[in-house]
């Protein structure tokens, strides 16, 4: 696609042939009026420029165009696993597409709504508000990463709506058992980590799993890009006399520390999606654990 050059452009380009054709002071002093004209010009676009690249650099993309094309697949592939699982027909597909695109528009209205904050203001300098938009810029990011078609969204409103019974039961289950499978997949990394700073042997990681197996329940929901971290919140939350006697001595600083790190994690969790689930709420059955790093890499 050929971009027409602005008037500016144009104007400046005239003005220089003129000069350097020896037009004479008249068209230097024009020159110089142009490049006066079109600094302000050129100033907020760089502004703008510096503005859209923090804001969908941020979401992890890089531009609208990639952000709305990721955003498209997430829907589709969204709308294919469900339909694999419960048999959608074509009319309840498309309601589900429609509902989706409804929530893609959403969000970028916000995104515009923060964009236009700061670009109607004739003396935005992206340089001194960086802070500020940095902070503007947190909703839309945490919902970037709990996901936009999830709990609360119009396309999870009309998949409430448009599945029927016998569909949204099945669609509940196989979603369970997928997100109990990811989240012992996890435990497995979760504690490679831990293991980097306190060093344990394999009887110490089985006895770990099987703590968090008798004293924790699985989220409802884990925390997309913040999954691992669910892990440490779970470890946290183990009573201390019983996780205690899993560690020697001189490893137990280490993994107290890890321990204390992991309690505080709640919040970030929460805001990124993360759903713990909740003492008082029935066991539901449990996927069976990964216990050991070869079987986890299967």
């Amino acid at each position: 696609m050929l971009h027409r050059p602005s008037p500016f452009h144009r104007l400046i380009s005239v003005a220089a042939l003129l000069a350097i054709a020896g037009a004479g002071d008249s068209a230097l002093a024009q020159l110089v009026d142009v490049m006066k004209a079109a600094r302000p010009v050129i100033a907020r676009k760089n502004n703008e420029i510096q503005l859209d690249s923090f804001i969908f650099g941020n979401l992890g993309v890089g531009s609208a165009e990639a952000t709305r094309s990721q955003f498209e697949s997430q829907l589709t592939l969204q709308v294919e696993k469900l339909a694999q699982i419960v048999e959608l027909g074509p009319t309840q597909k498309k309601k589900l597409l429609v509902a989706g695109r409804g929530d893609m528009k959403r969000y970028f209205d916000r995104i515009e709504e923060v964009r236009q904050k700061y670009l109607s203001d004739p003396n935005f300098q992206f340089n001194a508000r960086v802070q500020q938009i940095w902070q503007d810029l947190q909703p839309l990011q945490t919902s970037y990463n709990s996901g936009l078609f999830g709990e609360g969204s119009l396309f999870a409103k009309t998949t409430h709506a448009t599945l029927t019974p016998d569909q949204a039961r099945k669609a509940e289950e196989v979603e369970r058992e997928r997100m109990l499978y990811h989240y012992w997949n996890r435990i497995d990394l979760g504690l490679e980590l831990v293991n980097l700073d306190v060093g344990f042997t394999e009887d110490q990681r089985a006895r770990l799993i099987e703590l968090l197996r008798s004293e924790t329940r699985p989220p409802r929901k884990m925390a997309r890009q913040y999954d691992v971290y669910v892990v440490f919140y779970q470890l946290g939350h183990i009573p201390e006399k019983k996780i205690r006697p899993v560690f020697e001595d001189y490893q137990w600083p280490l993994m107290a520390r890890e321990l204390q790190q992991g309690r505080a994690l709640e919040q970030l969790l929460r805001q990124q999606g993360f759903e713990p689930d909740e003492p008082e709420a029935p066991r539901p059955p449990e996927a069976k654990p990964i216990t050991n790093r070869q079987e986890a890499r299967k």
